[in-house]
């Protein structure tokens, strides 16, 4: 029987061991939301995919659906998140804020383009242009907002419309979001309760 070869790019949420050698990975893919998928050999000193599947890291993938579920063939390195904001702990602090709440609230697989584009132009915008404490506070609200209306959990969604129509961030939305971050933020908890 042959297996299709799906290649699509990842953001590697977490790992955990598997058996002596293996290593089974829970990845955030546009193509297929979340995904578990297993690595064999990858944690031996030869593996050369072992650098490439760091959590809080980007890759591009090769993944195959076989009868245990999803396999790893391939994996290319891409961005690591904690490399790139290491030095700067409140950037990192929303990295690890946002992908844990993805994990909490992603059941599944399904397509999830927007929301993986989403998450990649506000990591951009996070590394570019948030230079401040509050607008990196302000560009994490705009994310969560943004992340619970696309997956359904934002109620009261008209209030927030203009900051949810696209999947860009710029200067002026970041200023918009200031000026109703106390409302934002209830709706964020209201939403998440």
């Amino acid at each position: 029987m042959a297996y299709t070869k799906h290649h699509t790019p990842s953001i590697i949420l977490e790992s955990y061991n598997v058996g002596e050698a293996d290593r089974l990975y829970r990845l955030f893919t546009p193509e297929f939301g979340l995904v578990f998928a297993k690595a064999q050999s990858v944690r031996e000193l030869k593996s050369k995919q072992r650098f490439a599947l760091q959590p809080f890291s980007s890759a591009d993938v090769s993944l195959v659906r076989g009868k245990g579920g999803w396999r790893i063939t391939n994996a290319r390195a891409g961005t690591s998140l904690y490399t790139l904001f290491q030095k700067d702990k409140e950037k990192f602090r929303v990295v690890r804020s946002v992908l844990s709440l993805l994990k909490r609230l992603v059941h599944g697989e399904e397509e999830s383009d927007d929301i993986f584009h989403m998450l990649h132009n506000g990591f951009v915008y996070l590394e570019h242009d948030a230079s401040t404490k509050e607008a990196i506070r302000t560009l994490e609200i705009l994310i969560v907002i943004r992340l619970l209306h696309m997956l359904g959990y934002l109620k009261h969604e008209e209030r927030f419309q203009d900051l949810l129509q696209d999947i860009v961030f710029s200067h002026m939305l970041i200023k918009k979001v200031a000026d109703v971050q106390e409302r934002a933020l209830e709706e964020i908890n209201r939403s998440l309760q």
